[in-house]
């Protein structure tokens, strides 16, 4: 019996988990204008995008995840791209640490 008992708890547990993922995440948007801010005027980014940096990276949509692109307006070699990520990853890391 243990097993059918040990069976049932797995299922349980899977299908809490299921579900789990299929509730959206929620964040207030101070983070998200603390990474807009910080986007802007981060060096490293600058010297990829130029002044202009929040015109050449903006926020995409697929339902309802929510990603900071770059828009394409400016076009960066592989490892601009790279360095683009990292910086994003990194200042995504500081201001909302329990979404990244």
């Amino acid at each position: 019996m243990t097993d059918i008992s040990d069976l049932e708890e797995k299922s349980k547990r899977l299908h809490e988990m299921k579900r789990s993922l299929d509730q959206p995440v929620a964040m207030p948007l101070s983070p998200l204008a603390a990474i807009i801010e910080d986007l802007s005027k981060n060096q490293r980014l600058l010297g990829i995008f130029g002044p202009d940096i929040l015109e050449n990276i903006g926020i995409a949509s697929v339902g309802n995840d929510l990603r900071i692109i770059d828009l394409g307006k400016t076009e960066l070699s592989e490892e601009q791209r790279k360095e683009f990520l990292a910086e994003l990853e990194s200042v995504i890391a500081v201001h909302a640490p329990k979404y990244s």
